[in-house]
């Protein structure tokens, strides 16, 4: 691939296709319009931070909207792609048109821009795979689910889904939020009292065998809360180890986006 700077060679769509996957703008570069390839790349970069940095995404519709986009942004830049080269044909080259530079651009995107930025932008949200059957109904074993990672710990209310560091063993939990800082919590069989009063309980089920017996009370500490799995019988929580310190929340629990049961995809936390 021998170019030489004034020289003159026809600009393929299919190259210019093919640099485009690769790097965002580098099909408008090959075709000898760099102004075209910076807007394109500084576009996508734009759009990048603008869901990462805000919390377009928490939402379903939000995330609809990030993935039209995503693609939006692909099929323009590779339609474009195509039409500038087919528009140039033949053309004067310049510096910048030979394969090293393209290489070049190229791994430098990929080996240091990208991996930059997802390691120094806060990403909103992060996957989940739910390992267990302690949050059953709600959240079934095999689950993924979208977890909000710019919450507001001060925020958090009960009945809230959460997940958290473990406060003595190295790995995730999910449960929900029950107590909150302040809170006298206390459980009578099936029933689980705040502050001595009957708390609305929706969310939790007992199947099986009991694990455990009335609990309680306990104050809930400043800058903690209570958490329980919904499958009561079967759930490792805040009954064995005590109350969960906020800092060790990663997430709030936003929705379901796989589950076996497809009736359940795209469903929020609950």
């Amino acid at each position: 691939m021998s170019e030489s700077i004034g020289s003159e060679k026809l600009r393929r769509p299919i190259v210019a296709l093919v640099l485009s996957l690769l790097t965002v703008g580098l099909g408008q570069l090959y075709s000898t319009k760099p102004m075209r390839a910076f807007l394109f790349y500084a576009a996508s970069l734009w759009l990048f931070l603008l869901f990462a940095c805000t919390p377009i995404m928490q939402s379903l519709t939000g995330l609809a909207l990030w993935v039209a986009v995503v693609w939006g942004i692909l099929v323009v830049n590779l339609s474009d792609a195509w039409r500038t080269a087919k528009k140039a044909g033949v053309v004067p080259l310049s510096p910048y048109n030979h394969w090293f530079v393209y290489a070049l651009i190229v791994a430098v995107n990929l080996g240091v821009v990208v991996p930059l930025l997802l390691t120094v932008v806060p990403r909103p949200l992060k996957a989940y795979r739910i390992p267990t059957s302690g949050m059953q109904p709600a959240l079934q074993v095999g689950d993924l689910i979208m977890a909000d990672r710019h919450f507001d710990r001060a925020a958090l209310k009960r009945g809230d889904v959460v997940v958290f560091s473990h406060p003595t063993e190295r790995k995730d939990f999910i449960k929900r939020v029950i107590g909150l800082p302040g809170d006298t919590v206390e459980m009578r069989g099936e029933k689980i009292l705040i502050g001595g009063r009957l708390l609305d309980d929706p969310w939790g089920v007992y199947r099986g065998v009991r694990s455990s017996g009335d609990f309680g009370p306990i104050v809930v500490p400043f800058g903690a809360y209570f958490v329980l799995g919904d499958n009561r019988n079967n759930s490792y929580d805040s009954r064995a180890w005590g109350c969960l310190p906020a800092d060790l929340i990663k997430g709030r629990a936003l929705y379901i986006y796989w589950a076996r049961d497809k009736r359940r995809m795209w469903k929020p936390v609950k």
